[in-house]
């Protein structure tokens, strides 16, 4: 994979990472349900991802919360 990651010195509150995602296959899952590739960034303050249900439902994954962000092609 190509992988780049550079840091702006001087930002006002944060570093700033940037990067670029290309992908080139993607196998289809064996559900009905087109597959869904989501990419994103978050915050290491106040971000916890809750990888099943429960009492953290809702912060499933990158973007569904305040701290971090979540782009698939269709939502941000």
């Amino acid at each position: 994979p190509n992988i780049f990651l550079g840091v702006s010195e001087g930002s006002a509150q944060y570093k700033k990472w940037y990067y670029e995602l290309i992908v080139d296959h993607v196998e289809p899952f064996v559900t009905a349900e087109a597959t869904h590739l989501r990419v994103g960034w978050a915050s290491t303050q106040g971000y916890a991802p809750y990888p099943g249900g429960g009492e953290g439902w809702g912060g499933n994954g990158v973007g569904d919360d305040l701290y971090s962000y979540g782009f698939d092609g269709l939502h941000l």
